[in-house]
Order: C-alpha cells, then sequence, then structure tokens
C-alpha cells in the first residue's frame, strides 16, 4: 500500500496549479521520484512519462548531475514495443 499512495500523493503535487513554477531542479527530483516509485510498482507507461519530463526538467536547470540522473533513470524504462 506504500507504493501506491506514494504515487497518488506525487500524482497530486506534480498536478497542482503552479507545480510547473518551482525551479526546474526541484522539479526535475520530484519527477525522478515519481518515476521511480512507478519502477517500483512495474508500471512502465508511468515510468516513461515521469523520467521522460525529469529529463526535460533536468535539462532546462542546466545540473549535469539531475541530467545524468534523470537519463540514467529513463534508460531502465522498457519502450512500448518491447
Amino acid at each position: 500500500g506504500h507504493l501506491h499512495e506514494a504515487q497518488e500523493r506525487l500524482e497530486r503535487l506534480l498536478t497542482l496549479p503552479g507545480a510547473d513554477d518551482v525551479s526546474p531542479q526541484v522539479l526535475a527530483n520530484a519527477l525522478i521520484a515519481a518515476g521511480s516509485v512507478a519502477y517500483w510498482r512495474g508500471d512502465a507507461p508511468g515510468m516513461r512519462r515521469w523520467y521522460g519530463a525529469a529529463v526535460t526538467a533536468a535539462e532546462r536547470c542546466g545540473d549535469q548531475r539531475t541530467l545524468a540522473d534523470a537519463l540514467y533513470n529513463l534508460g531502465f524504462a522498457p519502450d512500448d514495443e518491447a
């Protein structure tokens, strides 16, 4: 039940009005967290969604470590074709 609760809370947080107005670094980290919960739940579409958005946010923040983290995590998301 904890992962289900984590997913609900992160989705609610990330879809709040103004959620995109936080710093790109904070947003990237929150998106990575959401992608990680999707990973632990075996939710491939969720992984692609959240990790992909994390890469975009990490590119905007310009922090190479955050970008590397987001890209690394995205590599674990299976393709639609797999």
